[in-house]
């Protein structure tokens, strides 16, 4: 790797972790700009671990994303989700970056549905930032979350994510980044599905995402998103398979960073209609 372009990631996925300590994944979520914090799937556990409690099914998903066509900025994630008699538990694997720099996360969350309307997870989260020949830390992190069925067409979300302030450095004050989110789905019909959302990291400024998930044909889905500070443009496709698999793919776009395409399965192991 030409020396410039080995400076420039050693400075720029520090910034991107440390500033974040929370990176997206799940390629339906992607697709739809991540504004997805009142939605209910097995990738709830990296956006809303309230909305797990309304899972009936097990479930499990793999996906991939390659920021802006590079390798060393690839993540890669699992997700299951296991309801019990009481509850739903939940556990996922996260990891970003390359041999030089590497940022992983592995979790466990517990989520419950308090009535017919309301459901409250919480989750840890151990984290852990490798720098080759440099520095390592590791510290864990905490997140809630709450999904509440406003209407039969309407559901509200929130999570607050990192809400111990947990450092992402001993030499200095940097901790991980704690999130605010707060959205809206609208199922605006048995094809068409609305999401807005507004997120605020404590340190900048509030992040509002719209997008809308269209069923184009029985089992075929097309998406697309946007969002802003900074402006991101978002789209994706998904098919489900009668057996309970799901594929669904899509890309991410910045202007001056260029393209983020990503790609998952989902899995559930009892097929239920959509909801």
């Amino acid at each position: 790797m030409p020396a410039k372009i080995h400076l420039f990631l050693l400075i720029i996925l520090p910034a991107i972790t440390f500033g974040q300590g929370w990176i997206p994944v799940g390629a339906k979520s992607n697709s739809l700009a991540n504004a997805v914090v009142a939605n209910t799937d097995v990738w709830s556990f990296y956006h809303n671990p309230g909305a797990l409690g309304y899972m009936k099914n097990a479930s499990i998903g793999a996906s991939y994303e390659n920021r802006y066509l590079l390798k060393e900025l690839q993540t890669q994630a699992v997700a299951y989700a296991q309801p019990l008699k009481a509850g739903v538990l939940s556990f996922g694997i996260q990891s970003y970056g390359y041999r030089v720099y590497r940022s992983n996360r592995i979790g466990i969350g517990y989520a419950l549905k308090l009535h017919e309307k309301v459901a409250m997870g919480v989750q840890l989260n151990y984290q852990d930032v490798r720098i080759e020949n440099y520095d390592y830390v590791a510290t864990v992190t905490a997140e809630v979350g709450i999904l509440a069925k406003i209407t039969p067409k309407i559901t509200l979300g929130f999570s607050l994510l990192n809400l111990n302030r947990a450092k992402a450095a001993e030499f200095a004050d940097d901790r991980f980044g704690t999130y605010l989110r707060l959205g809206l789905k609208y199922n605006i019909s048995d094809l068409v599905i609305l999401f807005v959302e507004a997120e605020k990291e404590v340190t900048s400024k509030i992040r509002p995402k719209l997008a809308i998930d269209y069923q184009l044909i029985n089992r075929f889905f097309l998406r697309v998103g946007g969002a802003y500070n900074p402006p991101e443009i978002t789209f994706g496709i998904g098919y489900q398979f009668a057996i309970g698999l799901k594929l669904d793919a899509g890309s991410a776009w910045r202007q001056h960073l260029g393209w983020a395409p990503h790609i998952g399965l989902t899995f559930d192991f009892k097929v239920k209609d959509r909801k």
